[in-house]
């Protein structure tokens, strides 16, 4: 059965909300953009019908050729997928994730049709997590008498600072993947602590993000505060372990 589908791609071009989508002719002349990307960026479609597509890619990637290479790509391929900045109408610099496709006519002339989606939240939130990953690791190492531990619900370590190290009288400089049982000290060969770790970790355990555990192993009596820490789901929660230091302390 034939079907006529340009009334498909007429419906999905007029009525998107979340995918701008531009169609330009093969030298990447902008013919049409929809109503999507008019509202995505700030552009009347008169302000940008006849004119290069490279007008929306920001200088430096002009200057890099990144339109020309985009071009060329996806006429060679057929398509192209690409991650960069666009430029709004107010010069404002927006991520984007983009994807162009090679198309004909009846008549077999050859259009482009570039579809792109908004990620600048997205990418905003990935370099707030880098950044807050960088400055976690630098407190790490800030807090010198305390010894400190980030694991996850199967008690491995996720995160150990340097103090932790002397403390725990440990010589392996590389725990950080390890199981906490992989510690040859009495406390982390301790049942009572390690039942502990895995009672907070229980989804029924309302009310517990924060606790103060009093725990004697060997000769030597340890405070520690266990903070639970939210993930997206209960695989992704972890546990911070904060030490004071007994040998500090008195």
């Amino acid at each position: 059965m034939s079907i006529d589908t340009s009334s498909f791609f007429r419906t999905i071009f007029d009525r998107s909300r979340g995918a701008g989508m531009l169609i330009l002719d093969e030298e990447g002349i902008i013919l049409r953009v929809n109503g999507a990307f008019t509202q995505m960026f700030g552009y009347a479609e008169k302000e940008l019908a006849g004119k290069s597509f490279k007008i929306l890619f920001t200088a430096a990637d002009r200057v890099k050729q990144l339109p020309e290479n985009e071009l060329a790509k996806t006429k060679t391929q057929g398509y192209s997928m690409d991650d960069n900045y666009l430029v709004h109408q107010s010069g404002k610099h927006t991520w984007v994730s983009g994807e162009t496709q090679c198309v004909t006519d009846k008549d077999g002339k050859l259009y482009l049709v570039k579809t792109v989606q908004d990620i600048h939240n997205q990418k905003l939130l990935e370099k707030f997590l880098v950044e807050a990953n960088s400055m976690v690791a630098a407190l790490f190492e800030c807090i010198r008498t305390r010894a400190m531990f980030v694991i996850d619900r199967n008690q491995t370590i996720n995160r150990i600072n340097s103090a932790a190290y002397k403390v725990f009288g440990i010589t392996d400089l590389d725990l950080e993947g390890s199981r906490i049982s992989s510690i040859n000290h009495p406390l982390w060969q301790h049942d009572p602590f390690k039942q502990k770790i895995n009672h907070i970790f229980q989804p029924t355990e309302a009310g517990t993000q924060v606790q103060e555990w009093k725990i004697r192993a060997g000769n030597t009596d340890y405070r520690i505060d266990a903070r639970l820490i939210d993930g997206y789901s209960e695989a992704e929660k972890r546990l911070l372990l904060i030490f004071t230091d007994p040998h500090l302390s008195n």
